[in-house]
Formats: C-alpha cells, sequence, structure tokens
C-alpha cells in the first residue's frame, strides 16, 4: 500500500525520491492541498453531513418571526449543568425539574445528568447549562437584560441535533423566572426554532405570564416530536397548572397559586386557543374542581378534588 501511494505521488511530482529532480517541489504543498480538500469532499459524501449552527435570537419578538429549518433530536439527550458562575441560590433541582416537566410533556426521556465542567460544544449529544454574568451577556452582542440564549448545533441534509448549549443569565434571574428561562431555551435546545404568540406559554418570546413554567400543548406543537400528554402539573412551588378547564363557559388554562395549609388561590386564566390541549378537569355547578390526572416530580394522582372557598380560593378535599 505505501509503495502504491508513493508511486502515485511520485507521478503527481509530490514526492521526491533520493537523486529525484527537485524542480517541481514547489507544487507539493499545491497537490496536497488539492487531495485534502478532495478527499474530505469525498469522506463528507460517504459518511456524514454539513454541521451547522443556530442561535437563538433569544427572548426578542422579531425571531417569532424566523421559522428556521426543521430540527429534531433522535434520541433524547440528557441535560447536564456546569455550576462555574451559577448563582448562590441556584438549585440543581430546577434544572431536574426542567427535563423533568418536557418528559412528560413529549412523553420521552429527556433526563438530568448532573453537573459537568464541560461547556458543551458542537458534537456532545446532549443540552449543556451555563452561566454568563449581564456583562457577559453584553459583550456577546444582546442587552444586560437578555435573560438567556441558546446555542444548537444539527446536520444541514437531515436537520438532526448533535449539540446544544444554553447561556442564563446569573445577574437577573432568580426563583421561577430562572426556571422558566431554562425551560424557555431548552425547548430551543430541543429544536423550538420560533416562539409562541400566546403569552401564557413558556415559549412565548418574553416568557410567560408571572413566569409561569408548566409546559402547554402550544410549547410542545413547536418540537417535531408529535404528541404530547394531557395532564395537570403540580410546580416546584406547589402551584397547580391546569392546561383545560371549563370556566364560565369557556375553556381556559388557569394556575392555582399554593397558599399554604392544603388552600390554592385562583391566578391569571386564559382563553385556550389551541385544539390539542385536552381537558382533565371539571367543575360542577357547586364550584368543585375535579382532576382526574395530577403529576409532580414525586409522582402521580388520578383524582383530587378542590372545594370552593371564599375569594376564589379552593382547598383540598379529597387526592387519591
Amino acid at each position: 500500500m505505501k509503495d502504491r501511494i508513493i508511486a502515485l505521488l511520485s507521478r503527481l511530482n509530490i514526492w521526491k525520491a533520493p537523486g529525484q529532480d527537485t524542480r517541481q517541489e514547489v507544487w507539493t504543498v499545491v497537490w496536497l492541498s488539492v487531495i485534502l480538500i478532495v478527499a474530505g469532499m469525498m469522506w463528507e459524501e460517504a459518511f456524514g453531513d454539513t454541521l451547522a449552527v443556530h442561535e437563538t435570537h433569544t427572548w426578542q419578538s422579531d425571531f417569532a418571526a424566523s421559522s428556521g429549518p426543521t430540527i429534531y433530536w433522535p434520541v433524547m439527550p440528557g441535560i447536564e449543568h456546569n455550576p462555574a458562575g451559577a448563582p448562590k441560590s441556584f438549585d440543581a433541582a430546577e434544572l431536574a425539574y426542567t427535563a423533568w416537566s418536557w418528559s412528560e410533556r413529549i412523553d420521552r426521556p429527556l433526563h438530568f445528568i448532573g453537573n459537568t465542567t464541560s461547556t458543551g460544544g458542537s458534537s456532545t449529544g446532549k443540552i449543556t447549562v451555563n452561566w454568563i454574568d449581564a456583562f457577559q451577556m453584553l459583550a456577546t452582542g444582546r442587552d444586560v437584560f437578555t435573560k438567556g440564549f441558546a446555542r444548537v448545533w444539527y446536520y444541514l441534509e437531515t436537520g438532526i441535533i448533535a449539540g446544544a448549549e444554553v447561556y442564563l443569565n446569573s445577574t437577573i434571574l432568580e426563583g421561577k423566572c430562572r426556571i422558566q428561562a431554562a425551560a424557555h431555551e431548552v425547548g430551543h435546545s430541543m429544536g423550538a426554532l420560533i416562539h409562541s404568540n400566546n403569552d401564557h406559554d413558556v415559549m412565548y418570546s418574553t416568557g410567560a405570564t408571572d413566569c409561569r413554567y408548566a409546559i402547554s400543548a402550544a410549547d410542545v406543537s413547536l418540537l417535531q416530536y408529535g404528541r404530547h400528554t394531557c395532564h395537570a402539573e403540580l410546580t416546584m412551588e406547589h402551584d397547580i397548572y391546569l392546561p383545560n378547564v371549563k370556566h364560565e363557559g369557556v375553556r381556559k388554562s388557569a394556575l392555582l397559586k399554593y397558599q399554604g395549609n392544603m388552600v390554592w388561590k385562583l391566578g391569571p386564566m386564559k382563553a385556550i386557543e389551541d385544539s390539542r390541549e385536552c381537558s382533565i378537569a371539571s367543575m360542577d355547578s357547586a364550584g368543585v374542581t375535579t382532576i382526574t390526572d395530577l403529576r409532580g416530580v414525586g409522582g402521580r394522582l388520578t383524582k383530587v378534588k378542590l372545594a370552593p372557598m371564599a375569594d376564589d380560593t379552593w382547598s383540598l378535599a379529597w387526592a387519591e
């Protein structure tokens, strides 16, 4: 094999045997470059496709108008966390919840891996969550109030995602707004290249009302995985997100905010525009609300009854 390669290079005047004329050496670099380029093209054609990068214009309304390519993960990635620069108040359970919430909605095994010292990259097969402060955010060309952004590597020919990085603003994010920002950017990292037009959705351009972070059917519809589950969600603050409940004759999404002592207060409601949002909650004439599928990180309840009290509050009457 070695002799054949030497013979080929000799014919191309880019191999000098002992005593051979050296006048053609000037062409050596040129011919080697041509061979490498052609070989690279042949390898690309035979074994892979072109790796591209898509960076979200994060939390800006003009991004909602751009559709971009169709991209997806063929196998759900893990979410890993780079703790460098993380706020002192940050708890890794927030990312574990984010992974669980998306996984429950799309019915696919997205999971939280844990901490890493890596910053991710184009071919990690993972979503890596990183932190930068407001001044570092400014250095990326965004303003200091940008909550975060995602950078996604994918193959142009197939749309398959190879890896993704999320960067969150450690200066301005806290509490449930931080969870929402993480959920939003993970949504982009899984292939959502546009924003929702409903301000109660996590994938709304500036985030859902009151930093709501429970995933909706509209959020899931921005991805390429084709299905979503139908359930109410118990959040990290013990709020209850109802994706579809009939209220005053209209189907709405609602958030019951936990007040303590097994009492919830009705928060903002929004008329449902997405017909894919199925119903798992009903309210009878006495105002008793029944939830047939309530899920939290710790488990699942198939029958929950909330009895009405004064001032748009409900107390837990039954659960199983």
